[in-house]
């Protein structure tokens, strides 16, 4: 009695197996062919060691940039840069340089992407303040620098540490937020 309910069940899950594969499109056997992988865009066009300059429509430099190697993006309407070294002067007159191992201009919003062991250095006679961070964004046409990541800021006279910060070059305003912490040294 057990080896024939034995059998009968052994027989019916391979006649249900049967049908199942029978009654199965022939597609889900074949192995998928799409390749979902994000893959990199590939440059429209590359320069090696450059040095540009962007000039305003008065004939006055707006910055420079210097760069190992330099990748265009027409459809994205991006420029990838290793290794950066941008220079340009605020509306008073301080230099501003900023370097960093990654960056990215948004031609449509004339914005500058940096990342990686940014280094931004605000320069004028009296004084030089230097500012260190992971990533940060410069938009041009405002003259703003804004950062989301810890960074450290080094003055003559102090030093301040914390979680974000915003610089508005045109009037020379810091706005820090998050855990802020400052040290004011005397001379």
């Amino acid at each position: 009695m057990i080896k024939q309910f034995f059998l009968v069940g052994t027989a019916s899950l391979m006649i249900a197996g049967f049908l199942l594969i029978w009654d199965s499109p022939p597609e889900s056997f074949i192995r998928s062919t799409d390749k979902s992988l994000d893959t990199p865009p590939v440059a429209d066009s590359y320069m090696r060691d450059i040095h540009t300059q962007a000039f305003t429509t008065e004939g006055i430099e707006q910055f420079s940039i210097k760069s190992p190697q330099i990748d265009v993006f027409s459809d994205l309407s991006k420029i990838v840069l290793t290794e950066t070294l941008f220079q340009a002067r605020t509306q008073g007159s301080d230099n501003l340089q900023i370097s960093a191992n990654n960056a990215s201009f948004d031609r449509q919003l004339k914005e500058v992407y940096w990342t990686g062991d940014v280094e931004l250095s605000i320069s004028s006679e009296t004084r030089t303040t230097l500012l260190k961070t992971s990533a940060l964004v410069y938009s041009i046409e405002k003259g703003i620098i804004q950062g989301e990541e810890p960074f450290r800021l080094e003055h003559p006279q102090s030093q301040i540490n914390g979680d974000s910060l915003r610089v508005d070059l045109n009037h020379g305003l810091y706005q820090f937020t998050g855990r802020i912490r400052a040290v004011y040294h005397l001379l």
